[in-house]
């Protein structure tokens, strides 16, 4: 496990990973590497992070959320669930596209909210491009303003072949297979900018299984890059191919009540020491 800063807060490893003064992660430099759970040394891609807790590297997509209460992001997948501190919804935090020729940020439709509170999970917002009403599902950060943006769109409904707000849980068509799947997240489209629902077929998890199958959240898939299983909490864009992904605040909330169980126990656990003036074991 990598330690990524110390005591003071510093980068302890400048020369691999730095900060980004935009989101405040810690990301990995572009000559990093890594390696995979198979063994192999790779490239990292863009858009990842390093875990403040375990030093692994993620993708940012599905595993970071923004908190409103404190205008933060936090890392929602190995969560100890002692870092959520709020009573409103975590927003999926998706990172803004850039052009990997120019490094510019590429040129989207989302716009800003007149006032930050508004961003606020499932909060209705208009879609510039049809004035349809639509859910706020996710946040993004403009990496050269550092303006919040509200991740909200449309997409044509696969019955009446008219504009519908994208929710999670509706129906979309799989460009891949043209088969209908659900709707389990969403992204910014690196090369045109738009706002696209995400959804798709997962690989089986066995090598006994060929048969692939939709995404539906909760169901299991194997995560690829540490080879294990881990149930589907959401899913992300890489390279034209949408993948799931475990993180998300589901994952915060389990990780919360396990905290909080383990403190019941000690609680008991030291009132019936007290009573019985006997050494109980956890």
């Amino acid at each position: 496990m990598l330690q990524n800063q110390g005591p003071d807060g510093s980068i302890l490893y400048p020369d691999l990973i730095h900060q980004d003064t935009t989101t405040g992660l810690v990301v990995p430099n572009s000559e990093s590497r890594m390696l995979l759970c198979g063994g192999e040394v790779v490239d990292i891609p863009p858009d990842h992070f390093i875990h403040p807790g375990t030093g692994h590297v993620l993708p940012i997509q599905g595993n970071v959320a923004y908190d409103p209460t404190t205008s933060r992001l936090i890392v929602t997948v190995d969560s100890t669930g002692e870092s959520l501190r709020t009573d409103e919804r975590l927003l999926p935090f998706i990172p803004f596209p850039t052009n990997p020729e120019s490094g510019l940020p590429v040129e989207s439709p989302v716009t800003q909210t007149e006032h930050s509170g508004d961003i606020k999970l499932h909060a209705p917002i208009q879609d510039p491009q049809t004035g349809l009403q639509c859910p706020i599902l996710a946040i993004t950060i403009h990496p050269q303003s550092g303006v919040a943006y509200p991740v909200a769109g449309t997409q044509t409904d696969p019955v009446t072949g008219l504009p519908v707000p994208i929710e999670v849980g509706s129906v979309m068509i799989d460009p891949d297979s043209e088969q209908p799947v659900v709707i389990v997240d969403l992204t910014i489209d690196p090369d045109s900018g738009e706002v696209l629902p995400l959804g798709g077929m997962v690989q089986p998890t066995s090598q006994d299984n060929t048969a692939f199958f939709p995404m539906v959240p909760g169901e299991k898939f194997t995560e690829p890059m540490s080879g294990k299983k881990a149930p589907i909490r959401g899913a992300m864009l890489v390279n034209n191919d949408v993948l799931p992904c475990s993180g998300g605040e589901q994952a915060v909330l389990d990780a919360v009540e396990i905290a909080l169980e383990q403190k019941v126990r000690e609680s008991l656990r030291l009132y019936l020491e007290t009573v019985t003036g006997e050494s109980i074991a956890e």
